[in-house]
């Protein structure tokens, strides 16, 4: 963005100059090539292809075999690389927003630093920043998989710095991710290319959101209203898979109902891939739109 995804139009971008009053490349490349082109960003692309073929049906499925009468329809899909990108499935549908601009949780608040936006915190840049922060008296250009290897213990470095760093980092997204997982209630998958690190930081993510917050007395009460399960971590994948289901009576009537009473959500990584979600996102995305 910014752009008008229904119009085709891709508006004002602060590195493309040329782009400067918008410029409607949709219907250019439709005049241009004679077939139909729409116009979507790869947050929300990324999103739609795990909704519809990758960690949202991989749930529902299990929860079938396991005779569980829920189904998750809700999905918040995040990219971390160079930025922090983000994209909704509201009851299987890209959630676009009525200006084009839902899902930048990059700009929700950075939880360590409160005058900057997330994405500061929440990218490659952020932790090779955070990675030289502990360094002491030099900096070194670290790639992220350099990192990752350090705080691995695969190569040498600073593990201290390295593993700091992540925590950093997973303390950033965490709070971003519980403002997002308040509004959107429902699964969460994360994508980009330092999702792959995903044992250095959701860990400490679900921790964060399984934890407490405060009213103004001081008494706790819990940061989300759901239940938080890693979908990377064996035994919290078991616990996120055994509900309590049970019938309620309709009163005045013979009938019952189903009745989950648990409120739950989990965290996974990509399943397909970040690349090849955000195809077949623009794939379904396409023929919806057909």
């Amino acid at each position: 963005g910014p752009a008008d995804y229904p119009s085709g139009v891709i508006g004002d971008l602060p590195n493309l100059p040329s782009y400067r009053g918008g410029v409607a490349i949709g219907p250019m490349l439709e005049e241009k090539f004679e077939l139909p082109v729409f116009i979507n960003n790869d947050g929300n692309l990324f999103a739609y292809g795990e909704a519809v073929g990758g960690l949202l049906p991989e749930v529902n499925k299990k929860l079938r075999e396991e005779g569980i009468p829920k189904q998750y329809e809700n999905l918040l899909g995040i990219t971390i690389g160079t930025g922090f990108g983000g994209g909704i499935v509201m009851n299987n549908h890209i959630c676009l927003g009525d200006n084009s601009a839902s899902g930048e949780i990059w700009l929700t608040r950075n939880f360590r630093d409160l005058k900057q936006f997330a994405e500061e915190g929440v990218s490659i840049r952020a932790l090779q920043r955070s990675y030289n922060k502990y360094l002491t008296g030099r900096e070194e250009l670290m790639t992220t998989r350099e990192i990752y290897q350090i705080a691995r213990g695969e190569k040498e470095g600073n593990r201290e710095a390295a593993v700091k760093a992540f925590n950093d980092m997973a303390d950033v997204l965490a709070e971003s991710l519980a403002n997002a997982i308040t509004l959107v209630d429902g699964l969460v998958v994360i994508g980009g290319g330092v999702g792959g690190a995903y044992e250095l930081f959701l860990p400490r993510v679900v921790e964060h959101l399984n934890a407490t917050i405060e009213k103004q007395n001081g008494d706790k009460i819990p940061r989300l209203i759901a239940d938080v399960y890693n979908l990377e971590d064996r035994r919290s994948t078991r616990a996120f898979y055994r509900f309590k289901s049970k019938s309620v009576n309709v009163p005045f009537s013979d009938r019952e109902v189903p009745y989950v009473p648990e409120k739950r959500v989990a965290i996974g990584i990509t399943r397909l891939g970040t690349s090849r979600a955000t195809a077949l996102g623009a794939y379904a995305y396409a023929l919806n739109r057909l």
